[in-house]
Order: C-alpha cells, then sequence, then structure tokens
C-alpha cells in the first residue's frame, strides 16, 4: 500500500514577491499590479550570509546562486537535522537561459570566424580551445544546480536533474512523491531552478504556431520540503498540506502541427470521470495571449474559481507548475480552501496536474 505524502516546507524567490503576504496580495488583486512584472535574471544581497562564496561564485549561473540560496534558508527553516540529510534525494527541473553565456560564446566565435572554414579542423580547434574559459563548461551544465546545491546543503541522497520544459517540474515532483509513496525514502526535496532570457523568448518564438507572439517569461527557483508521516512525528513537525494527487495524461504532442489540441483537454477528461466540479485551480495560462484567453475558457466548465500569475509574469518556464504549486500552498494555508488544483500545459501541450489538500487529521 502506498503511503500519503505531505509538504511540510517551502521557499521561493520570484521577482518583485518577498514574502507570502506579497502573493496573496497578487491573488487577492489588492496591490499595483505594476509592481509584480516578469523580470529576467535576479537581485541578490551580496552580504547575505548564505550568499556563495568567491571561488564558488565564479562558476554559477544566476539561476544556481538563488537555487543554493533558497534550498539553504528553506532546510534552515524547517530546522532540517543533517543526519536527516544523509540519504535524502534531491529532484531539480532545471531551464537555463544561454544568454549567461552569451559574452563567452561571442568570444568563440569571434576566434572562429576569421577564417572559418578555410582552417583545418586541428586549427579550427586549437583557436576555439585557447578562447574557451575553463569555467564554461560548468557554467553550462544543466545539473549545475544540483550540484550546488547537494554541496552546499550537505544532501547526500540521489540527485537527478530533469530538463524538458515545465513538464520537468512534474516530473520532479513526481519522482520526490513515488520515492516517499513506496518507502524508498522518508525525504526528498524537490524543486525548480530556471532562468530567462532573450534566448530563451526567442526559442518559444520558433515553435509552429501561426502568427503567435509569445511573451517573454520570468525568471524564478521553488523549492518543497516532502515527507511521509512517520518522518513528521519522528520530527514532531505538522505539514503545510498533502499531495492529493497526480495526473499527466498521455499525449503525445506533433511538434509539426501549428494547431494545438484543445487546452486541457486530457486532464479535464480524466477529472470529469470522477468529479462534477472542482473548487479551485491555479493555471499557468500559456505562453501567448491567445494560449491564455483559451486556458481561461477551458477552466470556468470546471472550476468554481482560478487564477493565473500570467496578466502579471506572463511564463515561469520551467517553473511553471511548481510556482503554482508554491501559491497554492501560500492560498490553502491563509484561505477556508481545503482543495485547490495546479495545471499546466507545456510549448507542445503536454499537460500535468497536481492537486494538494488540507491535513484534516493531527499527525
Amino acid at each position: 500500500m502506498k503511503r500519503r505524502v505531505y509538504i511540510s516546507g517551502f521557499n521561493f524567490i520570484i521577482p518583485h514577491i518577498n514574502s507570502t503576504d506579497d502573493l496573496m496580495s497578487l491573488y487577492d488583486g489588492n496591490i499595483d499590479k505594476e509592481h509584480y512584472t516578469n523580470s529576467s535574471g535576479f537581485t541578490f544581497d551580496s552580504d547575505d550570509p548564505l550568499f556563495p562564496s568567491k571561488n564558488n561564485l565564479k562558476s554559477m549561473r544566476p539561476d544556481v546562486i538563488a537555487s543554493s540560496i533558497c534550498v539553504k534558508k528553506l532546510l534552515s527553516d524547517s530546522m532540517i537535522d543533517q543526519s536527516q540529510l544523509e540519504e535524502t534525494p534531491l529532484y531539480i527541473a532545471s531551464g537555463q537561459s544561454l544568454d549567461n553565456l552569451f559574452e563567452q560564446v561571442n568570444k568563440m566565435f569571434q576566434e572562429y570566424l576569421p577564417n572559418g572554414f578555410q582552417d583545418s579542423p586541428k586549427q579550427q580547434n586549437s583557436r576555439l580551445i585557447k578562447a574557451l574559459h575553463p569555467l564554461f563548461i560548468l557554467k553550462s551544465l544543466s545539473n549545475a544546480a544540483a550540484c550546488y546545491i547537494a554541496q552546499g546543503s550537505n544532501i547526500k541522497g540521489t540527485n537527478t536533474t530533469l530538463a524538458s520544459t515545465s513538464q520537468s517540474g512534474f516530473y520532479a515532483l513526481e519522482m520526490g512523491v513515488e520515492c516517499i509513496a513506496h518507502s524508498e525514502n522518508e525525504m526528498a526535496i524537490v524543486g525548480v531552478s530556471s532562468d530567462s532570457g532573450t534566448f530563451s523568448d526567442t526559442t518559444l518564438q520558433l515553435l509552429n504556431k501561426k502568427d503567435a507572439i509569445y511573451k517573454k517569461g520570468s525568471s524564478c527557483v521553488a523549492f518543497f520540503i516532502l515527507e511521509s508521516k512517520e518522518s513528521l512525528s519522528k520530527r514532531n513537525k505538522k505539514p503545510l498540506c498533502e499531495i492529493d494527487e497526480l495526473i499527466n495524461p498521455p499525449i503525445v504532442p506533433d511538434i509539426y502541427s501549428s494547431e494545438m489540441p484543445l487546452p486541457y483537454s486530457g486532464i479535464k477528461n480524466i477529472l470529469e470521470k470522477k468529479y462534477s466540479f472542482r473548487e479551485l485551480v491555479l493555471f499557468t495560462g500559456g505562453y501567448t495571449n491567445e494560449d491564455f484567453l483559451k486556458q481561461s475558457e477551458t477552466v470556468q466548465l470546471f472550476w468554481n474559481k482560478s487564477f493565473s500569475f500570467f496578466n502579471n509574469y506572463h511564463n515561469f518556464g520551467t517553473g511553471g507548475l511548481l510556482v503554482q504549486l508554491a501559491a497554492a500552498i501560500t492560498i490553502l494555508q491563509k484561505t477556508s480552501h481545503t482543495i485547490i488544483d495546479c495545471i499546466d500545459s507545456d510549448p507542445y501541450g503536454r499537460e500535468s496536474f497536481v492537486s494538494i489538500k488540507k491535513c484534516r487529521e493531527v499527525l
């Protein structure tokens, strides 16, 4: 029998949102929405005691720095003892923008282009090697966040990086849930490290959608502590919520088609067989104004109330689903809602669904 899985702590870094109160203000609409807007990159305080050392800083991208700080604070606030991290796994969805590597890539091309194909491959490679910064490879690794988090926070269990649009956020969460549900681990750290920029926006623009104007995305990081009931009892810790359901409809995208499937049709078809109506949904809103309008119409058919960051932040790239999860936990804690759904559809139409609920019993 599978064990139930709980979320006992979470932390996030989202541009212009400094607290869960800010998240609630955005949800309630009681703030100047112009202040909360998408942003590429992160702002750091180098005097922060959690800020990386100068030696590590040389090979860390901005999203890796943000993730390292985010997890350290999460573990500290949650009072996780080092002994509890000995076998704790780390699952990360990673999304990076080539903007952070542009200067180095440009330098390499400048070394290569003067003679181009007139030189022999040996001569070309020799010039490229001379132009290649020793830390370039470290900065470009998709698993850089996992490496620095594991090292900086002494998380010694298995770590896995998933890098495939916002769908990877679902896969990271699913892996964390499954390892606890099947009694492989008592605790897991799950999160997303995602940066945005011109290159990532251009990549979306290249997708084959007729006349689509893709909205500029936003950087973000968000991390969660997943635990079993036994782990919570040992730590005398109350959970924030329980993970109720995960759904990943088997939709195979047609990457050559300019027509996208009806938003959330796979999720809706599954849910309709179980429920007549749902309480509240947080949805990503897609990547264009057309996406957002279609998704808004769809969620109104099945949910009493809905919310999206789209009007302010457009999209969070790889972080789409997990940023919503952070907001859902906040809303669940601060309102009378008992269950909240989070749904996402990536640029290829692949869907994911996460549902969390309040914990009724005392653990």
